[in-house]
């Protein structure tokens, strides 16, 4: 009876069990690892044609199975896949950014290509693995000339994370100026929806970033919302897109990547650069990388020829490279409601003059819901350059929608074509196109020191800090950073050496001063500020704690750059080793005790020295190392 007992109870296991091992059996997988093997995916196709994916980094689980697929007007491509075919390469590329934090970088990976096949479509699967993380696309093909696009309704992705994991999140926002908030856990996430990136810490220690790369004019920008199951994030196709997406086949989704590893690995990664198209421009000697004075932030007037005569004197002091004339720089349109500014004021003329007398390129700041029409943004930026223009910013796109993504497209083609550089504010996140298009020197998509007005209470320390962490692991961040507390009426959230540190903590293409004359012309600032670079040959995180402190060095030539902030009170240790042998002068940038005026030292030092540098509660630092003769 017992044995006839025992018998029956395995029996029942062994029915429990069998339809999950039969489906495992059944189901195909495939593995990719970087050349370190750090980073690994694991793709599977279930039984019935369902895919999934994981990954880990170190040999830790930092993605468990979650959902791949999209859904089109021609067929589901979520389950009843097929395979087709599968074959693998080795990805090895070197490339040169004008303006970044390297000037030559190079990386290598694996990658894994997968096709599945199901009526009349093709799906490719395309899994990248790189040392530091792990991206993937789709691509959709007809096997049939009947078909020459497809509509794309949505994004099965999920990205389903650890248990327990610690997230940094920023709720959406059109324009994508947004404070990151932070969560102990996926339930306390006060969003539902999300803009690029997500950071999250695992329970096993792993840091990872999410984000979006290689943005296409036949596809849309995506967001994050919280998913049907706990600690599950979706991808979200772009909010504004408000019909189905229309593109011609064969056609290739943005990568969607997860960078992994250590605070450090986070602060300096160029995923978005590596996984971003190839450079598109024969001629690039005309993109000329560089510091902007700019009025509109500090309330200095943007329509006074005097007033921009002074910032142009400033520039030219400076050994900076571009004045920006901002809203109010051209007249309003009184005749009709399109384009809202047209024609220019009495003195545009001499003052263009007198900046090229000094050397100094102007940048127009426009409103893109006047380069909606195709023929007058072509008229427009053709005039633009005859009148001696060297750049554009133009603002207000608040949209990832497809038609926002081709006017993106169109303006960088025009834009080079026209040698105008390009500074895109009320913008998406960097997603790798300044490698595409070197003209673009940078973009908005932060919480930056206008925030100083309108949100004082939540431009703090901690969100100075985890900008490095954050916005600033995608690409270049136009913050445009002031150096006084007149926008600050009753509070100082952080001491003026943070505030001073940057311009060169963040890597921005233009690097838009936004203070008066009389604050950069003073001593020490002067010295500091006066020929700073706006392009990096090379870049070094130094220390990194998410949301405590950060610091990164930064060469240009054989001088460097180190810039340091903190949240909390503590002591910067700086080891030098990332010189080269010999001597060199160190100036030192502190701040004073009051945390309200910065002090100037110098030392020798050479790369056996630490410096140890104590720093105040919200405080920072600069260091600038020349080599001595």
């Amino acid at each position: 009876m017992i044995l006839n007992l025992g018998l029956a109870l395995l029996l029942m296991v062994i029915g429990y069990l069998m339809p999950q091992l039969v489906q495992a059996a059944s189901a195909d997988h495939w593995l990719i690892s970087d050349t370190t093997k750090r980073s690994q995916a694991e793709v599977s196709l279930s039984a019935d044609g369902q895919l999934s994916y994981q990954v880990w980094h170190a040999g830790k689980l930092i993605v468990e199975p979650s959902q791949l697929g999209l859904a089109t007007n021609l067929g589901d491509l979520s389950t009843g896949l097929t395979l087709n075919a599968t074959s693998h390469e080795n990805i090895k590329q070197k490339y040169t950014l004008i303006a970044g934090p390297k000037k030559k970088h190079s990386f290598t990976a694996n990658q894994l290509n997968l096709t599945f096949s199901k009526g009349a479509l093709y799906l490719d699967l395309t899994v990248r693995a790189m040392k530091t993380g792990i991206a993937f696309r789709y691509g959709v093909r007809s096997n049939t000339a009947d078909y020459t696009q497809v509509g794309i309704n949505n994004e099965y992705t999920t990205f389903n994370t650890p248990t327990n994991s610690h997230y940094w999140y920023m709720p959406y926002n059109v324009s994508h100026e947004a404070p990151e908030q932070t969560a102990a856990n996926w339930q306390d996430i006060q969003a539902a929806h999300l803009q690029y990136p997500l950071l999250y810490q695992a329970q096993n220690g792993i840091y990872n970033l999410i984000s979006e790369a290689a943005l296409v004019p036949n596809y849309v920008g995506s967001e994050l919302q919280l998913g049907q199951q706990s600690d599950q994030f979706q991808l979200n196709l772009s909010q504004e897109q408000t019909d189905t997406i229309i593109a011609k086949l064969p056609m290739q989704t943005p990568w969607r990547f997860i960078t992994s590893g250590s605070a450090k690995t986070i602060t300096g990664t160029m995923m978005a650069d590596d996984l971003g198209y190839k450079r598109k421009l024969k001629k690039t000697k005309w993109i000329k990388p560089g510091i902007a004075a700019w009025t509109w932030l500090n309330g200095d007037a943007t329509n006074d020829l005097a007033t921009y005569k002074r910032y142009i004197d400033l520039a030219a002091k400076m050994h900076w490279q571009y004045v920006i004339l901002d809203e109010g720089w051209q007249p309003e349109n009184t005749t009709s409601t399109t384009p809202k500014y047209q024609g220019y004021y009495s003195w545009t003329t001499a003052l263009l003059k007198y900046a090229k007398q000094k050397k100094i390129g102007l940048i127009a700041w426009l409103d893109s819901n006047d380069l909606q029409d195709a023929n007058y943004r072509q008229t427009l930026l053709a005039e633009l350059t005859r009148m001696g223009f060297k750049g554009i910013k133009p603002d207000f796109f608040d949209s990832q929608n497809q038609a926002t993504m081709q006017l993106y497209d169109n303006l960088n083609q025009l834009a080079a074509q026209h040698k105008l550089v390009i500074d895109y504010h009320g913008t998406n996140q960097p997603t790798g196109e300044q490698r595409t298009y070197p003209n673009i020197l940078s973009k908005e998509a932060v919480f930056g020191a206008e925030q100083y007005v309108y949100h004082s209470d939540l431009t703090t320390a901690q969100h100075n800090v985890m900008i490095s962490f954050m916005r600033g692991a995608l690409g270049p961040v136009d913050y445009t950073p002031l150096l006084s507390f007149n926008n600050f009426p009753t509070t100082h959230p952080f001491t003026i050496t943070q505030m001073l540190a940057l311009p060169v903590l963040y890597q921005s293409g233009l690097q838009t001063m936004a203070d008066k004359p009389q604050i950069y012309l003073k001593q020490p600032i002067k010295t500091l500020y006066k020929g700073l670079p706006a392009s990096w040959d090379d870049s070094k995180t130094l220390e990194a704690s998410v949301g405590q402190y950060v610091t990164i060095a930064r060469r240009k030539r054989t001088t460097w750059y180190v810039a340091g902030i903190t949240d909390p009170k503590r002591q910067a240790k700086v080891k030098l080793t990332f010189l080269k042998a010999g001597n060199y002068q160190a100036e030192i940038f502190q701040d004073d005790a009051t945390g309200t005026k910065v002090q100037r030292k110098t030392k020798q030092v050479t790369r056996k020295t630490q410096l140890k540098l104590p720093l105040k509660e919200h405080g920072g630092f600069v260091v600038k190392l020349v080599k001595s003769e």
